[in-house]
C-alpha cells in the first residue's frame, strides 16, 4: 500500500504515493507524500508534506503538512526509523486521526459530531485523489 523513490535521482528529496487502506474508507485513495531529507537525516526527520491533500484532522489543508509527533519532535524522532516506517505511519494516521493534535478544527469536528458527513468527505476525497493520481 505503499510505495517511494528519489526524485531525479535526488535522495534528498523522495516522492511517495500512500494508498488507502482496505477495508477503510480511504480504500481506493492514492495520495502523493514529498519527503525532504538534509544532512542532519537521520538525527532529525524529513520534512513531509501531502502534495495530494486529503480531509483529515491532521493534515494541514494548505501545505499538506501532517501533525505528527515523532516528526515535528526532535526529542520523540528515533534515529533509524525508515521511509516505510514513516509512510505507513501516515497511512494509518489516515484510518486513526489523533484529535488532540487536529490543524484541520473543521474535519475534527465533522470526525465527533458527525461521522456520516465526515466519511462522505473523506469518500469524496478518496475519488478527487484518484483523479489527481489517475
Amino acid at each position: 500500500g505503499i510505495k517511494a523513490d528519489p526524485v531525479d535521482g535526488n535522495y534528498y528529496h523522495w516522492m511517495a504515493k500512500i494508498y488507502g487502506l482496505n477495508g477503510t474508507s480511504w480504500e481506493g485513495g492514492v495520495f502523493a507524500v514529498d519527503l525532504f531529507f538534509d544532512y542532519e537525516y537521520d538525527s532529525k526527520p524529513p520534512a513531509v508534506f501531502f502534495s495530494t491533500i486529503p480531509f483529515h484532522p491532521n493534515i494541514d489543508m494548505k501545505t499538506g503538512k501532517p501533525c505528527v509527533d515523532f516528526l515535528d519532535d526532535y526529542d520523540i524522532w528515533e534515529p533509524g526509523t525508515t521511509i516505510t516506517g514513516i509512510l505507513q505511519s501516515l497511512q494509518l494516521l489516515l484510518v486513526e486521526p489523533v484529535l488532540e493534535n487536529a490543524v484541520n478544527i473543521f474535519a475534527a469536528q465533522a470526525y465527533l459530531n458527525s461521522p456520516h458527513l465526515y466519511n462522505q468527505l473523506v469518500k469524496d476525497c478518496v475519488v478527487a485523489s484518484c483523479k489527481v493520481e489517475g
